[in-house]
Parts: structure tokens; C-alpha cells; sequence
């Protein structure tokens, strides 16, 4: 995903609030812990019962001022949680400021609720990488360093320099953990965001392998068909 800011966002005319708009925000917000709890996202969509899409609909029915500052409100509480579940708050913070600025963009209420359901989806992967998966300190080190320069070209030994370990422990390290090379992992994030990049359409291949550091068209190609089975071409006409 592409997602600090405050929530103040471009709302510095913060708009007069509706009645209840705290008490729904919290219920809701309720509604999202049920799920995160359970780290997965179909329990969180079974728990919609019908109170939940009533609260729902009403923010979908306020201004887009209102229902801006109901999802600012919902992702800045959940990415406290975050942080409760094990992700570093330095991945929450990138995360929380990616997602604001993408809610700055907003104009409709559509687009707003698209984005909230993105965001969920996002945090419910990221949540289930750092909390099932029990890493040393040094390991949560190196995904976190990965995450936070996926938009740069990095080696395995820039990680390594860059949580100041050696790099043979750390590659030793890494593999033994999450069965994957640092290379490989280092490539597996990147193609997540070139597949979602993809999905959405909103710049072509070249600028998304430059965004993501390949020097190279050819190999970023090269790893996107190791790691999808197409093309990225290929990719966007299936």
C-alpha cells in the first residue's frame, strides 16, 4: 500500500461535528478491534452486524469534511493498536502518513470508503507479519529497515549497515527466521507495491520500476515474473 501528519489534515476549517459523531466513531472502532484481535480480516467482516453498517452509512451520508474526519479518527486509534501488536512504530508512523496523505486527495465519500477499506486490509497484513511471526530483534530490524527504504534500490549488506550488524550473521539470521534470503525478501515487498501500483493504475511500468529503485526495466520485469508468474504486461492484460 502507498500509505506523521496530524489529523488536521487540509481540515484546518474543522467542520461543526453531528450528534453522536464520538459515540459512533468509538463503536465503530470497537468493531475494528473485534477483527484485529482475531488477525484476520473475513472475522472482521463477519462481525459487521446491522448496527455496524448503520454507523457505517452515516458517515457515508455526513459532508466529506465529516467523513474525512471520521477515517483520520479510526486510522490514527488504530495505528496505536499497531503498536500493541508488535509492528514498529516506525513502520506505523510511515504507514499513518501515507494513508493521511491519501485521504487528503479525497473529494468524495466513495473514495474516502475506499480508502478505508484499503487501510484495513493493509494493517490486517501488517499486523499478521510482525504478531504470528515471533522474530528476534535483530530480524524485526532488517523488515523493518526493508519497509521503510522500499522506494530506494538496497542490497542485502545496505541492510545489514544499516541496523549495524554483521552481514553474514544477519543473512544467516534472516534465512533461518523467515525462510526467505535477504535478497529475496527485500524483492518480495517491493513486488507487493509494483502489483498494487498495477492494480490501480496510476502510473505506467516504467515510473513504477524507477519508484521502486530497479535501475533496470529488464530485471525489475525479470522479478516480477519470478514472483507472479507474469509479465507485468502481461500482468495488466489478464
Amino acid at each position: 500500500m502507498r500509505f506523521g501528519i496530524t489529523t488536521n489534515l487540509d481540515l484546518a476549517l474543522r467542520p461543526e461535528l453531528p450528534d453522536n459523531f464520538e459515540k459512533k466513531t468509538n463503536t465503530l472502532f470497537a468493531y475494528f478491534l473485534e477483527g484485529l484481535k482475531a488477525n484476520d480480516l473475513s472475522k472482521h467482516l463477519e462481525l459487521m452486524d446491522s448496527e455496524t453498517q448503520e454507523n457505517i452509512m452515516y458517515f457515508m451520508n455526513e459532508s466529506v469534511e465529516i467523513s474525512k474526519l471520521f477515517a483520520a479518527g479510526i486510522i490514527t486509534m488504530a495505528v496505536r493498536k499497531m503498536d500493541e501488536k508488535g509492528v514498529p512504530k516506525s513502520v506505523g508512523a510511515v504507514f499513518q502518513r501515507n494513508v493521511f496523505i491519501e485521504l487528503v486527495k479525497c473529494k468524495s465519500i466513495t473514495e474516502i470508503f475506499a480508502l478505508y477499506n484499503e487501510f484495513f486490509q493493509e494493517i490486517f497484513k501488517l499486523t499478521k507479519l510482525y504478531y504470528e511471526k515471533k522474530y528476534s530483534n535483530v530480524v524485526l530490524r532488517a523488515i523493518t529497515y526493508i519497509y521503510n527504504h522500499r522506494f530506494i534500490h538496497i542490497l542485502p549488506r545496505d541492510v545489514s549497515n544499516g541496523i549495524n550488524y554483521n552481514n553474514s550473521y544477519l543473512s544467516k539470521k534472516f534465512k533461518q527466521e523467515t525462510n526467505m534470503n535477504l535478497s529475496d525478501y527485500i524483492h518480495m515487498v517491493k513486488m507487493d507495491i509494483a502489483k498494487e501500483l498495477l492494480d490501480r493504475n496510476v502510473c505506467n511500468l516504467l515510473t513504477i520500476s524507477e519508484t521502486l529503485g530497479y535501475s533496470s526495466y529488464s530485471y525489475f520485469s525479470k522479478i516480477f515474473k519470478k514472483t507472479f508468474g507474469l509479465s507485468p504486461s502481461q500482468y495488466l492484460s489478464s
